[in-house]
């Protein structure tokens, strides 16, 4: 071991000499301003701190955007992928229409013919062919011979119709046009009625999943709580090792059931954004149950904003006027053709003919004016025809008026059924909270809890169907009315 031939006093003085004494003022200036910079650094981490635990407490206090059931059909009838396509019908429709108006218009043709003649042309006109005059003679006075050179001739035709009788019939085709295209709507209406069907019951199914998750939060506090209780008196000898155990296994099932219910929602609600063309992580939050509307009150009223809405019911009106109209048209067969028409005739090196001719008058045409009866037999059909379909139309709504009186019916049952299942909920769960108030104080036991706890679940359930039950009768009845 070496020592040090130094005394104290030496070390001290060679100390001082390499590192100079400070003062002790100084010494107490350095100190403060080292506390003043720490202070400042952990008021800066703190308010970093609190800024951020600010922002993380909005990002999840802040609660998704309520997504009704009318906002999401309408959604859907302007965003759903399968319905855009539907309505490339209506334009064609809409073009028919146009194309049927044209016939009001003044119909149009020019006919151009030429050609090389493969034989020179001769014509030969007897004496006398134009009739024989007293102080001329006949005419011509002799055989007159016309020929033509092999050239290129040319023959040009061209008229300009503006129809007179034919208006009606061209008003019943743009009327017949004009119900095609009600129908195509009507048939759309239907689709997009098919489209809001499966909005609803994915929109009722994840409202559905709601409450169960509800209530399964509810019975994972419950069976936490007993299964803490248990734990703490098994600890201290006052329970046995199996009633943890049972407690354990009850708050572990709870907690399957929650987990299940969550990914059921997940499912629906991707399933939705899918419907409303949206991204499928959109976040949303549903309405409680909704108020009854008036029709859901008065069967009048439902009767009749289901005559009203049911696309197959005016489908099968306009069906039926399509019919009468097809009668209309067939007997308009009858009319000929009249029209007020300026015609245009030219020939082109053709010597013997005028090179061209105009005239202004009219036109008459008459297609099969005697066709042995064709038109009488077909107007007969027709006629049958449009019967058979105005019985058509009052059997679709006697069922339409069916079906309306059906599922308002059941609507009232379902909403009956959903008043009572949330009074038995509520009953459950207010004795399962007194049940747990008296295993606290130990004047219940645990087997009472989870008898209770499983009570509860069933009458949850019971809710959950009740309300499916609802959700499912109310998407019915809203298409037997019609609604989009």
């Amino acid at each position: 071991m070496i020592r040090s031939h130094f005394s104290v006093p030496h070390r001290r003085a060679l100390r001082n000499s390499v590192f100079p004494q400070q003062s002790a003022a100084e010494l107490r200036d350095k100190r403060k301003i080292a506390r003043v910079a720490q202070v400042e650094r952990l008021a800066l981490i703190a308010v970093a701190l609190l800024v951020c635990s600010v922002d993380s407490i909005a990002q999840t206090s802040a609660a998704p955007p309520l997504l009704t059931e009318a906002y999401a059909v309408n959604i859907a009838r302007s965003a759903n992928r399968p319905t855009k396509s539907s309505e490339i019908a209506i334009d064609r429709a809409i073009q028919s229409v146009k194309q049927a108006k044209t016939g009001f218009y003044p119909q149009s043709d020019l006919q151009i013919l030429s050609g090389y003649p493969l034989a020179d042309f001769n014509l030969t006109i007897p004496k006398g062919t134009l009739g024989t005059y007293p102080g001329t003679g006949p005419i011509p006075s002799e055989n007159a011979n016309i020929s033509g050179n092999a050239q290129i001739t040319g023959f040009i035709r061209g008229s300009f119709a503006q129809p007179i009788s034919q208006l009606y019939r061209i008003h019943l085709s743009v009327e017949s046009a004009r119900v095609d295209q009600k129908i195509a709507s009507e048939q759309l209406r239907s689709q997009h009625q098919s489209v809001t069907l499966q909005v609803r019951q994915t929109y009722h199914q994840i409202c559905t999943q709601r409450v169960q998750i509800d209530s399964d939060q509810a019975q994972v506090q419950a069976l936490e709580e007993a299964f803490r209780v248990t734990k703490n008196s098994a600890a201290q000898g006052h329970a046995l090792q199996s009633d943890e155990l049972k407690a354990e296994s009850s708050l572990v099932q709870a907690r399957y059931s929650l987990d299940s219910d969550r990914n059921a929602m997940t499912n629906a609600r991707e399933q939705l954004n899918n419907l409303l063309g949206r991204d499928l992580d959109t976040d949303f939050t549903v309405e409680e149950l909704p108020p009854a509307s008036p029709e859901e009150i008065s069967l009048t009223d439902a009767r009749a904003a289901a005559l009203k809405q049911r696309p197959e019911l005016r489908e099968a009106m306009l069906q039926e006027k399509k019919a009468e109209l097809a009668v209309k048209q067939e007997k308009a067969g009858y009319i000929p053709d009249i029209s007020a028409q300026i015609t245009y005739l030219s020939a082109q090196n053709v010597s013997f003919l005028p090179q061209s001719f105009a005239t202004a008058g009219v036109s008459l045409q008459w297609k099969n004016p005697w066709d042995w009866g064709n038109r009488h037999t077909n107007i007969v059909g027709l006629r049958d025809a449009a019967k058979q379909q105005s019985l058509s139309t009052d059997e679709t709504t006697q069922q339409v008026t069916m079906n309306v009186d059906q599922t308002f019916r059941a609507l009232a049952l379902a909403r009956q059924l959903v008043e009572a299942a949330s009074l038995a909920r509520q009953a459950s769960a207010e004795q399962l909270r007194e049940t747990q108030n008296q295993f606290r104080q130990h004047t219940a036991l645990l087997s009472d809890v989870l008898k209770q706890a499983a009570e509860d679940h069933v009458q949850s359930q019971n809710y959950a169907q009740a309300l499916t039950a609802y959700w499912n009768a109310r998407a019915a009845f809203d298409q037997a009315l019609g609604r989009d």
